[in-house]
């Protein structure tokens, strides 16, 4: 079970991670003066996904395809409000596929 205390602590701040990377940052600097635990997984979760639409920007763009943009969009999206969910629930719900990674990747990050 998760601290109660740690998941409020933390929550406003996970929000806002997950509205564009200047909510990111506000996030991140927001979890750097009262550190969650909570906070922390989903500023890493938040990352990969702003990193994920960093990717698939340009790769969309390249392959000038209403499909392949319309697919690669919306599963980004569905990843974003899975995670967002997961927020607004009080639990930690990982990227799917990729979240297990980013947490790899980034725990340096939100330490």
């Amino acid at each position: 079970m998760e601290n109660l205390t740690d998941i409020e602590q933390g929550k406003t701040s996970a929000i806002v991670a997950y509205f564009t990377f200047i909510g990111w940052l506000i996030g991140f600097f927001m979890n750097k003066e009262n550190r969650s635990d909570f906070a922390a997984f989903h500023l890493r979760q938040a990352l990969g996904i702003h990193v994920l639409a960093l990717i698939l920007n340009p790769t969309v763009s390249w392959l000038n395809n209403w499909w392949f943009s319309a697919t690669g969009w919306g599963i980004l999206f569905i990843f974003w409000l899975i995670t967002f969910i997961g927020v607004l629930q009080k639990k930690r719900k990982p990227v799917p596929f990729f979240g297990k990674a980013f947490e790899k990747w980034f725990h340096t990050i939100t330490e």
